[in-house]
């Protein structure tokens, strides 16, 4: 309360901060794009949120919230060193391995290579 239309609201949230101003109603938003909230945390969050007027005055607030049902997001790294398997590397033994975020140690992973399953479980550091 006290903020005029124009000041300047600043919005941090884990590693990002996003800025917007106040609308001449008093509210104001900042919209958080999917990739800002991916790199949350499961569980408690803070959102800080400081809005500076034209003099350089600050005031802040704050907001715990808790994140949840959030789906594991993963990526196949480079196969083969190149994306393509040789003739001669046909027939050799083949390693796929990835990495995950928002996914749990032990967490299964199950990759299917024309039509077999195979799986393997998330590391701590989220590799597989």
């Amino acid at each position: 309360r006290g903020a005029s239309p124009g000041d300047t609201v600043t919005v941090k949230l884990g590693t990002h901060v996003l800025t917007g101003i106040v609308l001449a109603d008093g509210s104001w938003n900042v919209a958080l794009d999917p990739a800002v909230t991916r790199t949350l945390d499961r569980g408690a969050n803070t959102i800080f949120v400081t809005v500076t007027d034209t003099a350089g005055n600050t005031g802040a607030a704050s907001r715990a919230i808790t994140l949840v049902g959030v789906s594991p997001l993963i990526t196949i790294n480079t196969v083969s060193g190149d994306d393509i398997i040789s003739g001669a590397e046909k027939g050799a033994p083949l390693t796929l391995t990835g990495s995950t975020q928002q996914a749990e140690t032990g967490q299964t992973v199950t990759v299917t290579l024309a039509g077999q399953s195979f799986t393997t479980t998330v590391q701590a550091d989220g590799s597989w």
